[in-house]
């Protein structure tokens, strides 16, 4: 059986699909896509770093340190707020399912990540 589409509806269809594939895809474990995600990171990090103009003596400029300040500060005040654990706990009390199990253990880990941020009113004042 031969299904007939267009051009139009196959470069539709070509566009609509996801820039990215899941790990299981290629037969690997999900984690796999987590250590990608840290290695990005990473790499980003890196060259964003490399990238700081390295100047030394009494410039009128920005000291890199003080461009990585104002990065680290971006980044901060980008993140979202924790997440409200009790009303997710309402939520999903009807279905023990291990999975979400795992969904509420993993946000009470976000949430002390986020409070250990938001605990730390230091962070734009570092001295080096």
């Amino acid at each position: 059986m031969c299904v007939c589409v267009s051009t139009e509806e196959l470069s539709n269809l070509i566009f609509n699909l996801k820039y990215l594939d899941h790990p299981e895809a290629f037969g690997q474990h999900p984690n796999a896509d987590i250590a990608s995600q840290i290695t990005e990171a990473r790499t980003l990090f890196e060259t964003l770093l490399s990238l700081q103009p390295k100047v030394s003596g009494g410039g009128g400029g920005e000291s890199r340190e003080d461009k990585v300040m104002d990065l680290a500060t971006n980044v901060l005040s980008q993140l979202p707020e924790q997440i409200d654990y009790d009303t997710t706990v309402q939520i999903l009390k009807d279905d023990p399912s291990p999975l979400n199990v795992v969904l509420l253990q993993e946000i009470e880990r976000y949430n002390q990540l986020l409070g250990t941020k938001n605990s730390d009113k230091n962070i734009p004042n570092w001295n080096y």
